[in-house]
């Protein structure tokens, strides 16, 4: 679950600009909040804008900035810095993230030049305060907590200069930085207005084909009740299976660019 995203100096964002799904004090509708701890989480965000506000190019910084956690091993470094101020052009893009997986907080992000990672760090929430996992600088500077330091020292060697350190460690299977590495993995989807579709396409015949199974093993069922109606009672079946489909169909965060629309 996505709370919050920050960038800075990429596309046509100079300064920091933050997108938060944290509800507002407004106690209105405050059922259909997502209530993680003492905090409210918003189920969906919509950004809507003129022409060429920049609504593309946010969700574009998602989108860079987690295709590089995923694959950071395989592909180069696709962030653009902002390009109309010269001593911009030459600075590092910066990327942050606050989510929630498996029940646990995280704040992770990094900051990239063209050939090499300057800064990253990844922190997690026992409690109330965050605990460091791993803070990197300088593209070569680790520092660890005490408890992870034997543990994650042995990944320094094998984390290329333009290499993620949560990629690179999660990729040796370390535990301290799976769970955050597989959020970035599966717990959120992107699609832009070329893909969405055929995603969509591709959902709406799973469903279809899942419904199909369920409606074949009610006329199944339906068959045996008559065999033995005193001692089955399978009248509901299939608006429960339905229903279970849909309450299963999807997780995580799913994000397309139709004027910009995140859904949990």
């Amino acid at each position: 679950m996505l709370i919050q995203f920050g960038t800075a100096n990429y596309m046509s964002f100079k300064n920091e600009t933050v997108l938060s799904a944290c509800a507002s004090a407004d106690k209105s509708h405050q059922e259909r909040l997502i209530k993680t701890g003492k905090d409210y989480i918003l189920p969906s965000v919509v950004i809507y804008g003129a022409n060429a506000a920049g609504k593309s190019n946010l969700f574009k910084a998602i989108k860079t900035a987690v295709s590089y956690v995923r694959d950071s091993d395989r592909i180069s470094n696709t962030a653009i810095p902002f390009l109309f101020d010269e001593t911009s052009i030459d600075k590092e893009s910066k990327f942050d993230f606050s989510f929630i997986y498996n029940n646990k907080e995280y704040d992770y992000g990094f900051s990239i030049l063209k050939d090499r990672i300057i800064d990253e760090y990844l922190y997690v929430y026992n409690s109330q305060k965050p605990t460091l996992i791993f803070e990197r600088s300088n593209t070569v500077e680790y520092k660890f907590s005490t408890a992870n330091k034997k543990e994650l020292s042995q990944y320094i060697d094998k984390t290329d200069e333009n290499r993620l350190f949560l990629s690179c460690s999660a990729f040796w299977n370390c535990k301290q930085t799976k769970d955050a590495y597989m959020w970035f993995k599966n717990g959120i989807s992107i699609y832009d207005s070329q893909t969405l579709d055929e995603a969509t396409t591709s959902m709406n015949q799973k469903l279809a084909n899942v419904t199909e199974q369920a409606e074949l093993v009610t006329q199944k069922a339906q068959e045996i009740v008559e065999l033995n109606p005193a001692k089955t009672d399978l009248s509901n079946l299939t608006e429960a299976g339905i229903q279970a489909i849909k309450d299963n169909s999807g997780s995580g965060l799913e994000i397309c660019d139709i004027g910009m629309a995140l859904y949990v």
